[in-house]
């Protein structure tokens, strides 16, 4: 009866059978997925901080500017609109499903950066929809105080809508994000400021 004879490789030698097919990662899985980001992901962070940079220079001209600088306040707050009103569309495409984004305003999770981050994206949303029609109906000089008031109020959210990407950003479990995670808000934010006050 003929045996079948097992061969013991040498030391040193290598199989190159099983180096062929092995996979880096576990089980031949990654040990990190990728971003599923695309590219309406990338053209919110780019427009949202231009929102956030042009209000805010509004908000700072008209409070602390003169006369001459109305034309700035003004501009700044004609230009967060639209980009606003775009930032929300290009999230829920992003999503696949709208009521997604809607399901995320049911609940406030402060230890979630997608849940507060819809929050003050809803919040600074409004208010740049209302100074810009503030800019367009009420433009005379008797209704300052009230154009004011709603830049006063309106401004927390803008910063917090420029810097929370940032934030999400370092969320994730990508190294050199989340190593470089106290970071992360503050180049958003002058990364806001600079395109905001370029676009007016």
């Amino acid at each position: 009866m003929q045996t079948e004879q097992h061969r013991t490789p040498a030391i040193g030698a290598t199989n190159t059978t099983t180096a062929a097919t092995e996979k880096p990662g576990y089980y031949g899985m990654p040990v990190l997925k990728r971003p599923h980001w695309k590219w309406e992901i990338i053209l919110y962070f780019w427009m949202g901080g231009i929102a956030v940079g042009a209000y805010v220079t509004a908000a700072i001209a008209d409070l602390f500017g003169d006369q001459e600088d109305d034309i700035l306040a003004r501009t700044g707050r004609l230009i967060a609109l639209p980009l606003m009103v775009l930032s929300p569309i290009l999230l829920i495409k992003d999503l696949g499903r709208p009521e997604k984004f809607y399901n995320m305003l049911r609940v406030v999770k402060l230890r979630s950066p997608m849940s507060v981050g819809t929050w003050v994206l809803t919040t600074f949303g409004a208010f740049s929809g209302l100074s810009a029609l503030l800019e367009l109906f009420f433009y005379e000089p008797r209704w300052r105080w009230l154009r004011r008031l709603t830049a006063i109020l309106g401004t927390p959210g803008a910063i917090a809508v420029g810097g929370y990407t940032g934030i999400l950003l370092s969320a994730t479990a990508i190294p050199l994000w989340f190593k470089n995670r106290l970071m992360w808000g503050p180049v958003f934010l002058a990364s806001a400021f600079s395109t905001g006050t370029a676009a007016i």
